[in-house]
């Protein structure tokens, strides 16, 4: 019906004149998986309380906030039954009739037999609807009927709005793709979203059924090529709280959440003007360009203006959960792991794939800027870009290595750690030196022993002996790094080596159960890859299946090496 409501019909039939009992059970459960309220400022630990009603055709259960002891959002969810012999009960036994003292089970059953025949089939049909609000307000009402028409007439509607919203492809593969990002997508209505369509990284029950920041952007690039209302929601949900004191925005969001602030408020890699701009690419759209420009600068300024704590010029993540978590490139400073989280916080180290990243966002800057008028912010953006490769190369590069590293002011080393942020500077189009690209391409990424093996561009290369083939970020290869990748061997003139490695990387998402969140670094090895229809991973697969790396890049540096 709408985002809300779900209507299941059950149809029982006859080829003699026979009676039935039917009874549905089911069980209210109550509140799991607190074990996200620690990452919130000082948030209560406590749950929820549970409420069940049973009363007509209809089962109410709500979670209410116990206000001071638990600041979780007020959820409600009730069952209508269409059909008035059936009547809502609760249960003080379990479903099979045994004693139990658990009293949140209830059921649909008649009162007394219900009689079918060839003639007359016994058809039930039961609404669901979903009600959420903040701590401090209450939903809207539920509603009291089931909608009339024929189940074939709402089913049409639905799966009308659904093709329309997958857009046309002759694949069915990308078709697939698309259909899982659809359903990954969640409305605000009267949530933190407002009424934007958010990318959820699943649509499950766990914790990544939310909206982390460079995942959902990623994700905005794939559904921009076949739904434009989506994609803007993607984009704008991933700034929900943003703070304008200082340009942070939460690594991840809710649509209802706790009113406290997440410890982890500094944001994940800058790609959301790269996102801005690819949705551009499709949509003239001076009105979402115009709301959602300040909060790029603020991001961007969030980077320059609060996180170089060792003034070189270069910026750094603080925690190890705004890139790769568990990578050998934080080995040196794991030593506070968090016991939820596996990621540690960080010393002011110079990240290279962060501030290639942030070249990277101000050249897109520089572009949006020139779109909206704002001369100012195009030259302080284009000057920036300079800025960055200039400290870049005065503190990460090591010429004679023909590397770029991480670098630690306080212990005055290069963190030579080799992971597929290696290329970065030149995903980024920088200024990198040809010999240095070249070697880096061709005697690194593309050597068969390092990151050009079956499952291409590993986290970790398959000689080092750090690499884990179900590693995290230690070894499994990860979807949109390798569509970055791929964008940057074809713009370099490797184009018969991307679609290499794309047919190679599509082998293994057609042959995976969903799309992933990313993918075991071994052909050997099955059944350990991340979580099934993620969004990044859908969304990688449709824009590889797409060969969307072939498109140009007008906003990214370099050119192709001539190479035999």
């Amino acid at each position: 019906m709408d985002e809300t409501t779900a209507i299941a019909e059950w149809r029982f039939e006859a080829d003699r004149p026979t009676t039935c009992i039917p009874v549905f059970t089911g069980r209210a459960l109550p509140d799991e998986g607190l074990h996200l309220l620690p990452f919130f400022h000082g948030t209560p630990q406590g749950a929820r309380t549970l409420t069940v009603k049973a009363a007509g055709r209809s089962v109410e259960t709500t979670l209410t906030p116990r206000i001071g002891e638990a600041h979780l959002p007020w959820t409600g969810v009730k069952i209508l039954c269409d059909d008035p012999r059936l009547v809502a009960r609760l249960h003080d036994g379990t479903p099979d009739g045994q004693p139990s003292a658990d009293s949140n089970l209830y059921a649909f059953e008649p009162s007394s037999p219900i009689s079918i025949s060839p003639d007359e089939p016994l058809v039930l049909r039961f609404q669901v609807e979903v009600r959420m609000a903040a701590v401090d307000q209450r939903p809207p009402p539920f509603r009291d009927a089931i909608e009339e028409r024929p189940l074939e007439e709402l089913r049409e509607i639905r799966r009308s709005w659904v093709l329309g919203a997958l857009g046309e492809s002759d694949d069915p593969h990308v078709t697939r793709a698309r259909l899982a990002l659809v359903r990954n997508g969640l409305r605000g209505l009267n949530g933190e979203f407002g009424d934007d369509v958010a990318s959820l990284c699943t649509s499950s029950a766990d914790d990544f059924s939310c909206s982390f920041f460079w995942d959902t952007l990623f994700s905005s690039t794939a559904i921009a090529r076949f739904n434009p209302e989506y994609a803007r929601g993607a984009i704008a949900t991933a700034f929900a709280r943003h703070l304008e004191r200082d340009g942070s925005t939460p690594e991840r969001r809710w649509n209802f959440c706790v009113p406290e602030r997440m410890f982890q408020q500094a944001p994940q890699s800058p790609v959301a003007s790269w996102a801005l701009c690819s949705y551009l690419e499709r949509q003239d759209d001076p009105d979402f360009l115009h709301r959602m420009y300040p909060f790029l600068v603020r991001n961007h300024g969030f980077w320059e203006e609060h996180s170089d704590l060792d003034r070189d010029g270069l910026s750094e993540y603080r925690w190890t959960g705004q890139a790769a978590d568990n990578s050998p490139l934080w080995d040196p400073y794991m030593m506070a792991r968090d016991a939820v989280t596996g990621c540690s916080w960080l010393p002011p180290v110079a990240s290279v794939p962060l501030n290639a990243f942030l070249f990277w966002d101000a050249r897109h800057l520089e572009h949006l800027a020139k779109k909206v008028g704002n001369a100012e912010d195009a030259a302080r953006f284009q000057a920036r870009q300079g800025a960055i490769q200039s400290a870049l190369d005065r503190v990460c590069y090591l010429p004679e290595e023909r590397r770029y590293w991480d670098y630690n002011h306080l212990t005055q080393t290069h963190q030579r750690a080799r992971t597929f942020y290696m290329f970065w500077p030149l995903v980024a189009g920088m200024d990198v030196p040809e010999a240095t690209k070249r070697d880096l391409i061709e005697n690194v990424l593309l050597d068969p022993e390092q990151f050009f093996g079956a499952v291409p561009f590993p986290s970790v290369p398959y000689d080092d002996p750090r690499h884990e083939p179900s590693g995290y970020w230690r070894g499994k290869a990860w979807p949109h790094i390798s569509y970055w990748l791929l964008q940057m061997l074809w713009r370099e003139g490797y184009q018969k080596e991307a679609d290499i490695a794309a047919d190679r990387m599509i082998s293994v998402f057609t042959g995976t159960p969903g799309f992933l969140e990313n993918t075991v670094a071994s052909l050997k090895i099955q059944g350990e890859g991340g979580f099934a229809d993620y969004n990044w991973g859908c969304a990688s697969a449709a824009l590889i299946m797409e060969r969307a790396y072939r498109e140009p890049m007008p906003l990214t540096g370099g050119g192709p090496l001539h190479h035999g």
